[in-house]
């Protein structure tokens, strides 16, 4: 056996504790990037802020230090394997070693340019006032091309006011054929994405082509509408693509068999989850519908399932890959393999009630903790994979060895998550910032319904325009050039072209 600055390599049982030397150093990298990300989402609202760009100034430099400590550790370990008698195992580890040399090396770099960028706190300072005119000048100048219709002739207010109208009738019109609406859903649905995109950063043409999703999701008009808003405010306060939001709720809430009357409770939980944890709203809502229909078979809820995820992340372990894992090992939990059943009875683990519920996800990440808490890490291991198997014990292993009051303090965040989607929103709306983006949105919901309006009286003379295209078209070649050479259908036509552009 031998040992280096606290990592052991056990040549013998052909194991490495690398992982239990390493926990301090990650603990601090984990609790390094929650501050950052905390301070972060501070600076957005208060980028001048002198305290808080100094404590992000230091929570850079831990990082830094932390990082550069775990890639000395990882090198030592690596020249440690590389010096023992070499067999497949031993090549096998010195592989997945250097991949997380790698990762880790990534990571420092990041950091570092970061920290480069960030230079000095008065610099950030002067960065951070700058950037905030430029902003109120893009702001204002943005505001001032929204508003630049209004002062123009009324034909100029018609041709974008048509314009815009037009990119969002054509998704409509897909979505009522594909919703099948009557006149009275259609009328519905429009007013519900009309209060939704003018209390958003998102406008009306984002609005239609997230109720077009929800359209081909199987949606009707009502459900669409219940849930257009809790999304649109989710993917703005999380700063999230509302394509990808707004699918994530829908298979998350189809995979509980819920009712979309209750889109804000999810989208609450979704806000919750990202604000408490490592996770964002993106990744968070395409890893829900992997892993959520495993967890709906188990009994659990989109609580549980977050709660699970959002530990996951915490701990470094990518959402997509975390839920496939959560997915796969609570399948074998509820009914394990012959050699998993004999391990669960060896550690005396019950996850079921009496009446063979299963208990709730606290209760069981705690049993599991305990349990494995007995073992020494080979028999972890041992335990993990003959459980959960081979290619999904690494997320499950680090689930079980969260402290249950790590485990409980995120599930109380998520049990207290009423309005935290809305709170976000708020947030993004307010101030001087938050007044140009009502503006915006006000003038965009204008201009949309305005559109509506020039477009209901141009129509009839668009569709005589074509009329007297379709009779030129089916003449003969004779007849064509006949009226072409005498200019009559130039004549003809250029009334209505001048009508239908004004």
């Amino acid at each position: 056996m031998a040992s280096v600055k606290g990592i052991t390599i056990e040549i013998g049982g052909n194991t490495t504790k690398l992982t239990e030397s390493l926990k301090a150093v990650n603990k601090e990298i984990q609790g390094t990037q929650k501050d950052l990300k905390e301070l972060n989402k501070l600076l957005k609202v208060d980028p001048g802020n002198t305290d808080l760009l100094a404590q992000k100034q230091k929570a850079l430099k831990d990082a830094i230090g932390a990082t550069s400590e775990k890639l000395k550790q990882q090198k030592t370990a690596l020249e440690q394997l590389k010096n023992t008698p070499q067999n497949d195992e031993t090549i096998r580890k010195q592989e997945a070693l250097t991949r997380e040399i790698e990762k880790t090396e990534q990571g420092l770099k990041a950091l570092k340019n970061e920290y480069n960028s960030f230079g000095s706190v008065a610099g950030a300072k002067l960065q951070s006032i700058g950037q905030s005119m430029q902003d109120f000048g893009g702001k204002v100048s943005s505001a001032g091309r929204s508003l630049a219709p209004l002062s123009a002739a009324v034909a100029g207010i018609g041709t974008v006011a048509t314009m815009k109208f037009a990119e969002v009738d054509k998704t409509m019109a897909l979505t009522n054929a594909t919703m099948k609406n009557t006149a009275e859903e259609a009328a519905f649905l429009d007013k519900a994405m009309q209060e939704a995109a003018k209390n958003s950063t998102f406008g009306m043409a984002d609005a239609a082509n997230a109720t077009l999703n929800f359209a081909r999701a199987g949606l009707d008009a009502r459900e669409a509408a219940a849930a257009l808003a809790p999304a649109m405010n989710l993917a703005a306060g999380e700063g999230g693509n509302l394509d990808v939001v707004s699918a994530g709720l829908v298979a998350t809430i189809n995979s509980f068999h819920d009712s979309f009357e209750n889109t804000s409770y999810y989208a609450d939980i979704f806000a919750a989850a990202c604000n408490n944890s490592a996770l964002d709203v993106n990744t968070l809502s395409q890893s829900m519908s992997i892993a959520a229909p495993t967890f709906h078979a188990a009994g659990m809820n989109i609580q549980d399932t977050a709660l699970y995820l959002g530990i996951l992340a915490n701990n470094g372990i990518e959402a997509n890959v975390g839920a496939t894992g959560l997915k796969t090992g609570l399948a074998r939990l509820a009914k394990p393999a012959k050699e998993g059943a004999t391990a669960i009875e060896r550690l005396g683990i019950e996850v079921f009630n009496a009446d063979g519920s299963m208990k709730d996800s606290v209760e069981i990440q705690k049993i599991l903790h305990d349990s494995f808490a007995t073992l020494s890490e080979k028999e972890q291991l041992a335990a993990a994979s003959a459980i959960f198997g081979k290619n999904q014990m690494a997320t499950w292993l680090a689930l079980i060895n969260t402290a249950p009051e790590d485990v409980r303090k995120l599930d109380n965040a998520l049990s207290d998550c009423t309005g935290t989607t809305d709170k976000m929103a708020e947030a993004m709306m307010s101030g001087f910032g938050g007044s140009i983006e009502r503006l915006k949105s006000g003038i965009d919901v204008l201009m949309t319904t305005l559109g509506r309006a020039v477009a209901d009286a141009i129509t009839p003379m668009i569709a005589k325009c074509q009329e007297l295209v379709d009779w030129f078209s089916k003449l003969d070649d004779n007849s064509r050039s006949n009226i072409v050479t005498l200019g009559l259908f130039v004549a003809a036509v250029s009334p209505f072209l001048i009508i239908t552009g004004q």
